[in-house]
């Protein structure tokens, strides 16, 4: 026997799912409410809703309806006959797949990469601070000057940023490659 839904996310996701089932669409502002990033007045099925659908087959009141069999079949087709009940183990070549260095370089490339975005920002703030000036009556030149040196500081500390970014991901990449050919090869001496 299922338990109610309680009135929470749950309940939500569960009766959009239902509707989704009996309706065959969703309206737009109903799956942004719940966190799906679309623009579409409505969306069917697919790979946007499939997450929600997964979600709402979870659900703690799932089973008490009669469209949730419709659903639990769709569930099995889209994700496999009982995959979709839980998350499944990552790959070693994946985050959390137990490879300590993969996840340290995991965590290296984000730093990289939230510097990356720091400097860009910053980049483009000057940029917009250089405009702004210019525009201004009576803009002095050696201001001007001072704020064209500025933004070529920044655009070289975006630069070399962007190049550790990049390094960081390669390397990351490079060990998740690494760690899924060893895997198919362990899977093929084994006969799989």
């Amino acid at each position: 026997m299922t338990r109610p839904a309680t009135n929470g996310r749950e309940a939500k996701v569960l009766e959009a799912a239902r509707r989704l089932f009996r309706d065959g669409f969703l309206l737009g502002a109903t799956v942004r409410a719940l966190g799906v990033e679309s623009t579409a007045d409505s969306l069917t099925y697919g790979d946007e809703l499939n997450p929600l659908v997964r979600e709402a087959g979870r659900a703690s009141g799932f089973g008490s309806d009669v469209i949730d069999a419709k659903i639990s079949d769709y569930l099995a087709r889209t994700y496999g006959r009982g995959n979709w009940e839980r998350d499944r183990l990552p790959h070693p070549w994946e985050r959390s797949g137990g490879d300590q260095q993969l996840d340290r370089l995991y965590v290296d490339d984000e730093a990289c990469l939230a510097d990356r975005q720091l400097r860009l920002d910053a980049m483009w703030t000057k940029r917009d601070e250089i405009t702004a000036y210019h525009l201004t009556p009576n803009a002095k030149t050696e201001k001007m000057a001072a704020l064209i040196k500025e933004l070529a500081d920044l655009t070289k500390q975006f630069e070399e940023a962007n190049k550790r970014a990049d390094l960081a991901r390669g390397q990351r990449v490079t060990r998740q490659v690494f760690l899924q050919e060893r895997f198919r090869r362990r899977e093929a001496s084994r006969g799989k």
